[in-house]
C-alpha cells in the first residue's frame, strides 16, 4: 500500500503531480468486497484503466475496512490487503485534519457528518479530486465534488 509522495512534515502533495483522479469512500470498497455486481463492475473498470486512472483512499478507509473484518478470517484480511494494494493510501496530515475539523463543525449538527467521513472528504478535497461514494448524503460539503458511480 503506497502512500502519495509525502514531505518531511508528513503532508501529502496536492493534486498537481499526484496522478490521482479519484478518492474512494469506504462504502465502494466494502460493496466490492461483498461481491456486489455494480461495485465490482465499476471498480474493475477503474482498475483496468489504471494506466490513466490512479485511485486512492484515505488511511481512515484502511482503518474502517480492517475494523470490520471477522477476527478469525485471514482470507478476508488478505482480500482487503490485495484490494488496497491497487491504490494509494493517503495519510492524514495537518491540512487534512484542519479541513476535516471544519467540515464537522460546519456540517456535523445539520447533516450528521462524523469525523471519519469528514477525514475522507478532506482527503479528496486536499488532493483536488472527486470523492467516489454511494453515500452522497454523508458528504454535503459545497467545496467537494462527489461522484455516485452506481
Amino acid at each position: 500500500m503506497a502512500g502519495i509522495g509525502s514531505s518531511n512534515a508528513g503532508e501529502v502533495r496536492t493534486a498537481t503531480g499526484t496522478g490521482v483522479l479519484y478518492v474512494l469512500d469506504t462504502c465502494i470498497l466494502v460493496d466490492h468486497l461483498r461481491g456486489y455486481p455494480e461495485a465490482r463492475e465499476w471498480l474493475g473498470n477503474a482498475i483496468r484503466q489504471s494506466q490513466a486512472l490512479d485511485l486512492a483512499c484515505s488511511v481512515i478507509t484502511l482503518a474502517e475496512l480492517i475494523s470490520g473484518l471477522p477476527r478469525t478470517s485471514c482470507q478476508s484480511q488478505e482480500a482487503v490487503e490485495n484490494l488496497l494494494s491497487l491504490m494509494k493510501v493517503v495519510p492524514v496530515g495537518e491540512d487534512i485534519a484542519h479541513r476535516a475539523g471544519a467540515y464537522v463543525r460546519e456540517w456535523g449538527a445539520s447533516h450528521g457528518v462524523g469525523i471519519a467521513d469528514a477525514l475522507v472528504a478532506a482527503t479528496a478535497r486536499h488532493l483536488g479530486v472527486p470523492l467516489v461514494t454511494i453515500d452522497k448524503r454523508h458528504f454535503p460539503m459545497d467545496d467537494l465534488e462527489v461522484v455516485v458511480p452506481y
